[in-house]
């Protein structure tokens, strides 16, 4: 779940929830989940990052080839659940 406060995942049906760091990610704008358990997330100024441990560590999607690139949303394919679509913009 992405709130301002920051991104929370549950195990548990929402009982109890854990703050997820992303500190060193910046500014978090947008949050998918992907196949797999993939979570997404998109920034302000470095682009998309990916994790597939909920949040313990994060790689950089798109591999510093972009830079600085802001994305506004997120969005997981309905027919591929591993095809994220990312709209990009200021911020």
């Amino acid at each position: 779940a992405s709130t301002p406060e920051g991104l929370f995942h549950s195990s548990e049906a929402g009982k109890p929830w854990e703050k997820i760091d992303t500190t060193e990610l910046g500014v978090v704008l947008a949050m998918a989940i992907g196949g797999n358990d993939a979570y997404y997330v998109g920034t302000a100024a470095k682009g998309v990052f990916r994790s597939f441990d909920r949040g313990k560590t994060w790689e950089n999607v798109l591999q510093k080839k972009f830079h600085p690139l802001t994305i506004l949303q997120l969005a997981v394919s309905p027919t591929d659940p591993n095809r994220i679509f990312a709209v990009k913009g200021q911020y």
